[in-house]
């Protein structure tokens, strides 16, 4: 193929000769005349034409809906559709679909697949800058790093580390080495001496070393006037600052294009990893297609983690969502070979790949601790297929909800929990909001005890609580309550008077759960 040349058809189906398979055969020519300029995973929704010059990967069941999507797809440019096996097999009844869909063999990978059809495709000069994709600070860092022979650190103006360099042999000091590890300046710029003397100026400058500091040269990085964030390249010696300066100089437009394609980026892909994951927890009809969309690979193992915070007073709650989405998704990244993060509801969920028990826990700690926000954790159970995984996000969110509403927190507030933990809290809870919802907690013994307590001044649903408690002895109830044996018979006595029969076990285990439910849930 002649560079920057589209691809054919043809060509793809030569090179995945085993993966891929015309539909319908002895169409060499119309495959040879069609060419492609990328591939895409089809979302219903789209406007057909978003889909102009496109291969569509579509890895689930074909509903007539879907197809007749698919053909306005087709008619407004898209390419050909790649399907299941199992899905080419039932096309008969759209001969026009069939004449232009390609089949994707059993136990081939979808996001292969897709990898390797956009591969063919000319490289576009839209994605890229200097060679690096666009918006990837972490290769921007490494790749300023390899051209400066420094360690760099790109932090945007909240103070986040938003990208490093990991080169070895590049030497680093006590306050990148915590500031890597925090994902975080460990003095807000707005109240560093560094920080604020470098938004001052225009251009790169010398930072003089300090205690546990090597020697810097740090950049601020504007577009159009607005300061995005800064550039931190250890160079050691003063001597070595005028290079350092001159280089970090000449890339400052560069570095200024990517943190705004990094901006746009992130909120972008946290609004499609949001829409996406909630396809998989809520979806089944196009459960399939996010996978494939997200990446999942056949067979991988996969575990849904969940984060559940409250920001601090003053602070704005979509603020410090974001924030905290930001600083759970750098640490993901750094210690699992794929993830996903998004905000669904009052939880951030991540999905990664690969993560035993241990390694998941010790995600969970790293989260937690590194944040100065209180956090619980949820910890969804290891899955294999789609189902397993939805089953596993919505066990990780409802562990998480759990943890958030308990009163029984320790004092950091922190607290992080796999469903052996709370397996007994959490069907708990589920039976009574079943039961709440069928209204038949209206009125049963605790409601009468509350509605009694409330109209006289007593403490009957506390006495209960207590000699539940006691195993029953009213002697030990008496003692835990600091009043007369007499007080609590009489207190009894009052429960049976509104019709409660705690001498029935079927009353005791029912007055019992509800009052477990209320000590643990706060309601």
């Amino acid at each position: 193929m002649v560079p920057h040349e589209k691809p054919t058809l043809a060509l793809a189906l030569r090179l995945l000769d085993q993966e891929l398979r015309p539909v319908i055969g002895g169409a060499g020519e119309r495959w040879e005349s069609r060419t492609f300029e990328g591939a895409e995973f089809w979302s219903p929704g789209v406007a057909p034409s978003a889909y102009r010059g496109r291969i569509l990967l579509v890895p689930g069941a074909l509903s007539p809906e879907v197809i007749s999507s698919l053909l306005d797809a087709l008619s407004a440019g898209a390419v050909a559709i790649l399907l299941t096996e199992g899905a080419a097999e039932n096309l008969s009844r759209s001969p026009e679909l069939a004449a232009l869909a390609l089949a994707l063999a059993e136990g081939s990978d979808w996001s292969d697949t897709a990898t390797i059809l956009r591969g063919l495709c000319p490289p576009g000069v839209a994605n890229e800058t200097a060679g690096l994709r666009r918006g990837d600070l972490f290769s921007l860092a490494q790749s300023l790093a390899t051209l400066a022979g420094g360690a760099v650190s790109i932090v945007d103006t909240a103070g986040r580390i938003v990208g490093y360099s990991t080169l070895p042999d590049q030497p680093i000091d006590e306050v990148r080495r915590k500031s890597t590890l925090a994902l975080k300046e460990a003095e807000p710029p707005s109240e560093d001496i560094d920080h604020i003397a470098l938004f001052r100026s225009t251009r790169a400058m010398w930072v003089a070393p300090g205690p546990g500091r090597l020697g810097r040269v740090a950049l601020p990085v504007r577009a159009q006037g607005e300061l995005l964030g800064s550039v931190w390249l250890i160079v050691g010696e003063e001597e070595n600052a005028d290079a350092a300066i001159m280089f970090l100089n000449s890339v400052a437009g560069l570095t200024a294009h990517h943190m705004l394609e990094a901006r746009d980026l992130e909120a972008a892909e946290g609004a499609r990893s949001s829409d996406l994951l909630r396809t998989i927890m809520e979806d089944s009809t196009y459960r399939v297609h996010a996978a494939a969309e997200l990446g999942l690979r056949t067979g991988e193992h996969y575990r849904a983690l969940a984060f559940g915070a409250s920001a601090p007073d003053g602070m704005n709650p979509v603020l410090a969502s974001r924030r905290q989405l930001h600083q759970i998704w750098l640490i993901a990244r750094s210690l699992f070979t794929w993830c996903r993060v998004a905000v669904l509801g009052d939880e951030i969920v991540v999905l990664v790949a690969s993560a035993s028990d241990e390694r998941a826990n010790a995600f969970a700690e790293r989260v937690l601790t590194s944040n100065e926000m209180p956090h619980v954790a949820g910890i969804g159970s290891e899955a294999i297929g789609v189902e397993n995984l939805a089953a596993s996000m919505r066990e990780a969110i409802s562990i998480a909800q759990l943890l958030g509403r308990s009163v029984h927190q320790d004092t950091s507030g922190k607290r992080i929990a796999r469903l052996d933990d709370v397996r007994e809290q959490l069907g708990l809870e589920r039976l009574l909001r079943h039961l709440d919802s069928t209204g038949v907690l209206e009125g049963d013994p605790l409601d009468r005890m509350d509605q009694f307590d409330a109209s006289t001044g007593s403490d009957l649903a506390h006495t209960v609580t207590v000699f539940l408690e006691s195993l029953g002895s009213v002697s030990e109830c008496a003692s835990a309550l600091h009043v007369h044996p007499n007080t609590v018979r009489y207190r009894l006595e009052q429960v049976r008077s509104l019709g409660i029969n705690l001498d029935l076990p079927s009353t005791r285990l029912w007055v019992w759960a509800r009052i477990s439910a209320r000590s643990m849930f706060g309601s």
